[in-house]
């Protein structure tokens, strides 16, 4: 089951501030690269790790609603929306009650009401998931945190040989056993 990204968080969840300070920096020359560095970080923890750690909503693409689909992102908030197409490929919106999210497994598991759907979504469906621990970097645990911070520090150190959109050149053994509770680990994960 594909997925894309359709509203990132509205915030990292490590702030600049935070990050100047794990470094020991004083100085605000390097912000820029410190900042994308958080980017960076951010977008490997929900890639590679399958953890939102700020809340933001992704589409899944769904083309057996007959089966049961499973959600490797981590924390699940629920469903926004859904909408299912027909043979033509027609779309009509899906009421809540055609689905259920099993938020509470890990991965969560997204199935259908298919004796209600069949017709309705003959070419598939796309559900709109939200995920995250909340909406500031006040809600995020601090063991996150503090990966992405280990991460952030790894990857500064480099940063006259790779630039953060080329990263990562490694990640530190600290920051897998930081994420490693946190993580899906399995098949698509």
């Amino acid at each position: 089951m594909a997925s894309t990204l359709v509203t990132p968080p509205a915030v990292a969840p490590i702030t600049l501030a935070e990050a100047k300070a794990h470094l020991r920096i004083t100085h605000d020359e390097e912000d820029g690269l410190i900042e994308d560095l958080i980017g960076t970080a951010t977008r490997f923890l929900n890639d590679n790790d399958g953890v939102c750690a700020v809340r933001q909503t992704w589409r899944y693409y769904v083309d057996d609603v007959a089966s049961v689909h499973s959600v490797h992102r981590y924390p699940v908030i629920g469903i926004n929306s859904a909408t299912a197409f027909d043979r033509d490929g027609n779309a009509s919106l899906l009421e809540p009650d055609l689905m259920e999210l099993e938020a509470k497994k890990r991965p969560a598991e997204l199935c259908f009401d298919t004796a209600a759907i069949k017709d309705a979504a003959a070419n598939g469906a796309e559900v709109d998931i939200e995920f995250g621990f909340g909406d500031t970097p006040l809600e995020v645990p601090d063991t996150l945190k503090r990966a992405l911070l280990v991460l952030v520090a790894h990857w500064y150190a480099f940063r006259a040989d790779v630039a953060p959109k080329d990263q990562p050149v490694s990640i530190p053994d600290q920051y897998k056993r930081l994420v490693a509770s946190f993580r899906m680990i399995g098949l698509g994960a």
